[in-house]
């Protein structure tokens, strides 16, 4: 993004700068590598994060993909806090996580992705929170102390869109969009006992996104989505 976007005043521990990176770099028959990264360094307390992610694109007419990924970051230790506790201080955690994904096209319009992911999280250390933090969020504004926790999780995704234009290259096939929407179905589950997780759950999520034109009102968009967790 640009010098402001990766600017952020209100990251935890405060000011906090995150310039990104892509190298993109095409082969022969249209195989693509790109390798992009993220630094996320906040100003006050000098503590990094950061990412990066390896994909090699080695199927280019059926958008046959592989992918690594590496993530330090901040992460939540839960997701069904109120609104207030969810973004106060004491519900971030450092979160590290190792991932490995495989995505194609089967047949036009119809994709799979495959994504298997390793989560350690552990409590913060050593991070003194800003001021306006202290004031907003008071007395949920401290440290959480637990036992870092491993989570091992797989995530099945199959993607559709009605009626998908396209055209073909030599060694290429490019998607020109369709007038009808893209239905996404989406399997997660947590794996326990694996890399000592303790995440056991089955989640399912249905989602249909779309992209229209009203008269002359412009582009409008559509993302309705659904889930629920089986047991």
């Amino acid at each position: 993004p640009g010098l402001l976007m990766s600017l952020n005043p209100l990251g935890v521990g405060g000011f906090r700068c995150r310039p990104d990176f892509l190298y993109r770099k095409e082969f022969l028959r249209k195989k693509v590598l790109m390798l992009d990264g993220l630094l996320n360094y906040g100003v006050p307390n000098k503590d990094v994060k950061g990412s990066a992610g390896l994909t090699f694109m080695y199927a280019p007419k059926k958008f046959g993909r592989l992918e690594i990924k590496y993530a330090d970051e901040y992460g939540f230790l839960n997701s069904y806090e109120s609104v207030t506790r969810t973004f106060s201080m004491s519900n971030y955690v450092n979160q590290k996580s190792y991932g490995i994904g495989h995505e194609i096209e089967i047949t036009n319009g119809l994709y799979a992705d495959v994504f298997c992911e390793l989560v350690k999280k552990t409590p913060l250390t050593g991070i003194q929170f800003s001021e306006w933090s202290q004031e907003v969020f008071k007395a949920d504004n401290t440290v959480t102390d637990f036992n870092p926790s491993n989570l091992a999780l797989i995530s099945l995704k199959l993607t559709y869109t009605i009626k998908q234009q396209y055209k073909t290259e030599p060694y290429k096939k490019i998607n020109l969009g369709s007038r009808y929407p893209t239905i996404i179905t989406t399997y997660r589950k947590g794996l326990p006992g694996i890399y000592n997780s303790v995440a056991n759950f089955d989640f399912v999520q249905v989602q249909i996104k779309d992209e229209f034109k009203i008269g002359t009102a412009g582009h409008s968009k559509l993302n309705v989505y659904t889930g629920k967790y089986l047991n």
